[in-house]
Formats: structure tokens, sequence, C-alpha cells
């Protein structure tokens, strides 16, 4: 029962690495891809802007996904603080290119997201929950 405790707080660290790299690769699914377009240029950039910012997405959550899963392998340096405060602010961003281009925001995911980041935060500050002990 207890190694079933213990699995359970890896739970928000898990949730985390798996939105990110859905959202990495949802540049590659259609109805994905469609609501970044809508979103990056109801903001009213350019269509190539539009799309550099778009594809953007894929470094960007693809990179914070691995860090989540890999990053104690990186560095005994890293500023994990920073980190886990980027990965909570980051889904806030279309959020507010949302509410500027007009569109109805969805808070709830960013909301999830947060809570997810800073509890995950709180785990590996305070209990050493990461995929792989630090060194």
């Amino acid at each position: 029962m207890e190694k079933i405790k213990q699995s359970t707080l890896y739970l928000p660290l898990l949730a985390l690495v798996g939105i990110y790299a859905m959202h990495a690769f949802g540049v590659f699914m259609p109805e994905e891809s469609e609501e970044f377009y809508g979103i990056v240029s109801g903001v009213g950039f350019g269509g190539a802007l539009t799309t550099a910012l778009v594809w953007a997405v894929l470094p960007l959550d693809g990179t914070v996904a691995l860090l989540l899963f890999f990053g104690n392998k990186v560095s005994n340096n890293f500023p994990w603080g920073v980190f886990f405060l980027w990965v909570g602010l980051w889904p806030w961003v279309p959020r507010v290119l949302e509410i500027y281009g007009g569109l109805k925001p969805e808070v709830v995911d960013s909301v999830v997201v947060s809570a997810l980041a800073a509890l995950a935060y709180y785990l590996y500050k305070h209990k050493n929950i990461a995929f792989f002990s630090r060194n």
C-alpha cells in the first residue's frame, strides 16, 4: 500500500510531461494546429509570423517535457524554481492572446497546469519526487 501511495506522488509530474508533450506534437495534429493558428492570428500577426510562432511551440513545449522527464540528468545547478514558474505561467500566454484577439479564453486548462506545476515543484523540492534521483 505504501508503494501505491508513493507512486501517486509522481502523478502531477507525469501529467505535466504528458500535457507539454501533447502540446509540442499538437502542431502536427490538424485540430490542435488550427486552434494554435486561431489564437496567434487573432492578435493580428501576418501569415509567416503566425506560422513561425505556431511552430515555435514544438521546440518550446518539447524542451519543457524533456526537462521535466530528464531534468535531473542535465545539471545539479539548474534553476528549478524558475523553470517550474515558467511551466506554470506559460499556459497563460495563449489565454492573454485569446483575450487580446477577442476570443473566449479557456482559463480552466491554464489553472490546472499552474496548479500541477506548483504541486510538482513542491513535491520535487520537499519530497525529492522526480523521475530520476538527484546526484
